[in-house]
């Protein structure tokens, strides 16, 4: 069957819309010396161990967040529940997580747009595991880092298994207190307060792809896996 030339434009333009909505990819990596069951809203679920990635293609300008869940067990239909990070107890998160857990945050934007792409490191959901998002393309070189040992760190009053809360995440906070420098203190790149914008919203060209990857430094590393979890394995 042959196509009109007006059938071919059409499709083509069709083909372009849905090319032109795809802002680029993450690359969601686990460097903790655990398994992680990596979460996307949207995007879903993938169980990452040690060493192991998952691409993630983003639609262009759907706002979006990625976070590590922990401790999790699930059965083969993909329902059980996660000790951090849990998102209604399916492996294919369909909305977002339970606190605590580290946010990586994003509009990135489409790239036939000139408007600029934002993406942040957030701990007002609390703290789970240290965590990088970094654009990998050579156009954008900011990199974000949350490296520091929150929950060896937290104190007793904020203290959670396998996690520490942030006390904005109970009532909103419009301005800085003192526990939100807890966390400003050891991570300055990330958001300890809602309205935290200025020092922790960056920004790259539409367009740009990142990596997400969680306990980016060796911090983790040599530490006895017990101390730091149950590490459970289950899938």
């Amino acid at each position: 069957m042959r196509l009109s030339k007006a059938s071919l434009v059409k499709i083509l333009c069709f083909l372009f819309v849905i090319s032109s909505t795809k802002a680029g990819s993450i690359d969601i990596i686990n460097r903790c010396p655990f398994v992680v069951w990596a979460a996307a809203y949207p995007g879903g679920g993938m169980r990452l161990s040690p060493g192991e990635s998952w691409p993630l293609r983003v639609d262009g300008d759907k706002p979006g967040r990625i976070w590590a869940r922990t401790n999790c067990v699930f059965n083969e239909s993909g329902h059980g529940k996660c000790e951090t990070g849990d998102c209604g107890g399916v492996l294919h998160c369909q909305n977002g997580g339970k606190s605590p857990a580290t946010l990586a945050e994003y509009r990135l934007g489409e790239a036939n747009k000139s408007g600029p792409a934002f993406y942040d490191i957030s701990l007002v959901d609390g703290f789970n595991v240290p965590m990088e998002f970094s654009p990998t393309s050579p156009q954008c070189t900011r990199s974000l880092t949350c490296a520091a040992n929150i929950n060896d760190d937290c104190p007793t009053e904020w203290k959670v298994p396998g996690g520490c809360i942030n006390p904005c995440v109970q009532g909103g906070c419009g301005r800085p207190a003192n526990y939100t420098r807890f966390f400003k203190d050891r991570c300055p790149d990330a958001y300890s307060f809602g309205l935290d914008d200025r020092s922790s919203t960056f920004t790259c060209p539409g367009g740009t792809d990142y990596k997400v990857v969680f306990c980016p430094n060796d911090i983790l590393q040599g530490l006895d896996c017990q101390f730091w979890f149950n590490c459970r394995s289950h899938i």
